[in-house]
């Protein structure tokens, strides 16, 4: 605790904080506190990297203790500082790994060892700064869909030198134009960082049939909510580029076709018509043999 840090500071400061851990278990455990970059690439989310020479920011960070040992259901607390020389400027993003150290090696046993990272995102307040993110990809994952849910994919590149939460909605609107839903994007304000690109999704679950973990859902209360035909989702984010709310549009289509239902449908249908053929064929045939008597 917390999962993760966020600083929005000025130069020539000094941060004083803390991670507190946990241990659930009945026996000690020896941690080992190390600091990771937070690397982030062109086409992928963010993730875990070794420093590298350039990053000079990480020499501004203390660690009481690079190794700790955690009491039984206890918390423990790693104090660390940042301080900030009057040369820093926009975004420096890192994070703090915890992994356990592991035991002597034992013959003829594998042990894994897993870890938890809390990340910091430390914007240092300076002229010169952008904010300034672009949507690069509004769609659905399918685009023909034989049922709910539909899956949508917005990605977003953070082109400035701070990181950005951006948020916002999906409307979805039928061939009427009228909202018909409105899905949540990025609720939970994550975080996109510098020269980086995030996916987001959303899911478009409300309707009469569903399916859910490969099972076809009912929903019979939702029975006037048959989802069929041409839609339309469209998309608005915004974020604060320092002095106003920006926003980014797109639009997508899509259909919702239950073609096995409709086939289904379609072959009783044939099977009908050629019984009633059949039939009405039978009962010709018997009255011209009536009338040939």
């Amino acid at each position: 605790s917390p999962s993760f840090f966020e600083y929005s500071t000025e130069k020539g400061v000094k941060l004083t904080d803390k991670i507190r851990i946990r241990n659930n278990s009945g026996l000690p455990i020896t941690l080992r506190v190390s600091l990771q970059r937070l690397a982030s690439g062109r086409v992928s989310e963010v993730a875990l990297s070794d420093p590298k020479p350039e990053d000079e920011f990480m020499s501004w960070i203390k660690l009481d203790s690079l190794t700790i040992t955690a009491r039984p259901r206890e918390w423990t607390d790693i104090f660390f500082t940042i301080t900030i020389p009057d040369t820093a400027a926009f975004g420096y993003y890192f994070a703090f790994l915890i992994s356990h150290v592991p035991q002597e090696k034992e013959a003829g046993i594998t042990k894994v060892a897993g870890g938890i990272a809390v990340p910091v995102l430390l914007n240092v307040k300076a002229p010169g700064a952008v904010l300034k993110a672009e949507l690069l990809e509004f769609k659905t994952k399918t685009f023909i869909n034989e049922y709910l849910p539909v899956e949508f994919i917005a990605r977003l590149e953070n082109s400035g030198n701070v990181h950005i939460k951006p948020r916002g909605n999906i409307f979805i609107r039928g061939a009427d134009g009228k909202d018909m839903a409105i899905l949540e994007v990025n609720q939970e304000l994550g975080s996109v960082l510098p020269r980086a690109q995030r996916t987001f999704e959303g899911s478009w679950t409300d309707g009469f049939l569903v399916k859910e973990d490969d099972r076809l859902k009912v929903n019979w209360n939702k029975l006037t909510e048959f989802r069929i035909g041409r839609y339309r989702g469209y998309l608005l984010m915004v974020y604060d580029d320092g002095t106003r709310d920006v926003t980014l549009e797109q639009t997508t289509t899509f259909w919702v076709i239950p073609y096995k239902i409709i086939a289904g449908i379609l072959v009783s249908l044939l099977i009908v018509v050629f019984v009633i053929n059949k039939l009405l064929k039978a009962y010709v045939a018997r009255e011209l043999e009536k009338r040939s008597r």
